[in-house]
C-alpha cells in the first residue's frame, strides 16, 4: 500500500459522492480504513461513511456511525476532530428529531452544549447557536413550551455579542421567538419587550435576514401595544 493511497482513494470517494454515487462511495469505506495512516485519517474515512449513509436515508446505520465515532475519538486531542465531532452529536439529534423521538434529541443537544460550551472557535459557535434554537423547539415538542424561553434566552445571554451574522441570526430568531410565546400567553408587557430587544439591537444592522426580524418585530409590536390599550 503506497503512502498516498488514503489520499487517492478519499479523492475518489468525494468525487462519487460529488455525483450522487453513493452506495459505490459506500463500497471505498473500508478501503480508506484499511489505507489510514492516522486518527485524522481513521475519522475522516467514517465521517465520510455518515455522510453517504445520510443521503441514502439509512438513519440507523448513520446512528451506529455516528456512535462509533464519539466512542473511538471523544477522547481525542487532535483540534479538528474535536470540532468536527461536533456535528456527530448535531446529527444524530436531526435523526431523532425527524423520528419525532424528542427525549432521544434533547439528549444529544444538551451532550453537545455540555462538551462544547466553552469553545469559542466561530466553527462550533455555529454549531452552538443552532443547537440552543433548536434545543428550545425540541423542550416545546415535549410539552415545555414556556421552559423554551430559558433555552432561548441562554442562546441570547452567550451569543448576543457575536460578529458573525449566522450567530446573530438565530439570536434574533430567538428573541422573537421569546415574544411569539409571550404573546400566545397574553403576557404582552413581556412579549413587546422581547420585540423592543430585537429592534434595539439590529435596527440599524446591515444584514438582509436581520432587517426581516426587525420589520416583523415592529409590526407585532404595534399589533400587541393595540391588544395592550384596547
Amino acid at each position: 500500500m503506497s503512502l498516498d493511497s488514503f489520499e487517492v482513494l478519499y479523492y475518489d470517494f468525494n468525487e462519487k459522492i460529488k455525483n450522487e454515487q453513493y452506495e459505490d462511495a459506500l463500497t471505498l469505506v473500508p478501503e480508506l480504513l484499511d489505507a489510514a495512516r492516522s486518527e485524522i485519517d481513521t475519522f475522516y474515512a467514517l465521517m465520510g461513511e455518515a455522510g453517504a449513509l445520510t443521503n441514502l436515508g439509512y438513519d440507523d446505520r448513520v446512528l451506529s456511525s455516528y456512535d462509533e465515532m464519539i466512542e473511538k475519538f471523544s477522547s481525542s486531542s487532535d483540534e479538528t476532530i474535536i470540532k468536527f465531532l461536533a456535528y456527530a452529536y448535531y446529527n444524530k439529534a436531526l435523526i431523532f428529531a425527524k423520528r419525532n423521538e424528542y427525549e432521544k434529541e434533547l439528549e444529544q443537544y444538551n451532550l453537545l452544549l455540555e462538551k462544547y460550551i466553552a469553545d469559542t472557535s466561530e466553527e462550533i459557535e455555529i454549531v452552538l447557536a443552532r443547537t440552543y434554537l433548536n434545543k428550545a423547539v425540541c423542550v416545546g415538542e415535549l410539552g415545555k413550551v414556556t421552559d423554551s424561553i430559558d433555552v432561548y434566552k441562554e442562546l441570547i445571554k452567550n451569543f448576543e455579542n457575536s460578529e458573525m451574522e449566522t450567530v446573530l441570526t438565530c439570536v434574533a430568531q430567538a428573541a422573537f421567538n421569546i415574544a411569539t410565546i409571550y404573546g400566545k400567553n397574553q403576557e404582552v408587557d413581556k412579549a413587546i419587550e422581547a420585540y423592543d430587544f430585537v429592534v434595539q439591537k439590529f435596527e440599524n444592522s446591515k444584514i438582509e435576514r436581520l432587517d426581516e426580524f426587525v420589520a416583523k418585530s415592529l409590526v407585532n409590536k404595534a399589533s400587541r401595544v393595540q391588544d395592550l390599550h384596547k
